[in-house]
């Protein structure tokens, strides 16, 4: 419960300084910084290049599952919100347990998918494999047995 405690106030503390998007200079709030692409946004602590860089590869990301499974993504109405992080603040705050570097959490009204921004690429990884779950909970919830969801995960991360 302190994890997504810690998760939904970092959300609520940058969405209480408005909208902005990954164009316009964004507002600092305590060190972290929001990114809004309009599909996704992003929270981070971490530098901007790594946020930009994130966003891109995750669009490129859902482009390329969208043609794998032949389905274009419908818009659910629930936002996804990516909480980029660095080490101190991950094992600090976010890390469920050892050897975790990312995660994703459904909620009600909003998504989070949690990063340790330190990992590099296996973040990176972490993040595809998550997001194809969500991917098909989203567009084809039941259609596909759980182990079609996690082998695909793997496959596309």
């Amino acid at each position: 419960m302190k994890l997504r405690s810690w998760l939904m106030l970092c959300a609520l503390m940058v969405n209480a300084s408005g909208s902005i998007h990954a164009v316009a200079g964004a507002p600092r709030v305590g060190k972290f910084v929001k990114y809004d692409t309009g599909d996704f946004v992003i929270v981070t602590s971490r530098s901007g290049s790594q946020a930009r860089e994130i966003m891109q590869k995750l669009v490129r990301f859902r482009i390329t599952l969208e043609k794998v499974l032949g389905k274009r993504a419908a818009r659910s109405g629930i936002g996804t919100q990516i909480i980029v992080v660095s080490q101190s603040d991950w094992e600090k705050y976010l890390q469920p347990r050892k050897q975790i570097a990312g995660y994703f959490q459904r909620a009600r009204f909003d998504n989070y998918m949690a990063l340790n921004g330190d990992e590099g690429d296996y973040a990176i990884y972490v993040m595809f494999h998550e997001y194809t779950h969500f991917y098909l909970a989203s567009q084809f919830a039941g259609e596909y047995p759980p182990w079609f969801n996690e082998g695909l995960a793997e496959l596309m991360a």
